[in-house]
């Protein structure tokens, strides 16, 4: 879906619901939003009543590398997965925080169903050939393990990129 059409979704959504506030905050987080990693803390300190719903592994997305924060695009090959986190942020603010963080980034708002709750997960929309763009594939879809195996560590723990 286009981020053009996924922003118009999400305007219908505000309008059809009165209020940002009746929309649903829980969110599948893969990146720097994961427990442990740099914009994790901002998080926490942001979001009163935040709540960690658990880990899962998602089918049919790619994940690749901008550096030191990945992005992940849907795929056709269900066996492609991405691991992620999912969280339940009742503070409006700290919902409207992440959302304008990611959208500022050039992400858009995919809605994923998981154990029968729909979750936002924040896909790239800024590109289209992924493949041959030089950005480096991680494979196995895990943000935290692919950091740890280049011998980064995130920004909370004190580690340089």
């Amino acid at each position: 879906m286009s981020e053009e059409k996924i922003s118009e979704k999400w305007a219908e959504e505000v309008v059809a619901r009165k209020s940002w506030s009746a929309l649903g905050k829980k969110f599948a987080f893969y990146g720097s939003l994961r427990t442990g990693q740099y914009n994790y803390k901002r998080l926490v300190e942001a979001a009163a009543g935040m709540k960690f719903e658990g880990e899962r592994v998602l089918t049919g997305y790619k994940m690749f590398s901008f550096g030191s924060f990945p992005f992940v695009v849907p795929s056709d090959n269900p066996e492609d997965t991405i691991v992620i986190e999912l969280f339940d942020i009742p503070d409006e603010m700290a919902a409207r925080y992440i959302h304008n963080m990611e959208v500022g980034a050039g992400y858009g708002v995919e809605e994923v169903l998981i154990d029968g709750e729909v979750y936002w997960l924040y896909i790239y929309t800024g590109m289209r050939d992924y493949e041959k763009s030089g950005y480096t594939r991680v494979s196995d879809g895990d943000w935290v393990k692919y950091l740890s195996e280049k011998g980064k560590t995130s920004r909370l723990s004190g580690g340089e990129w």
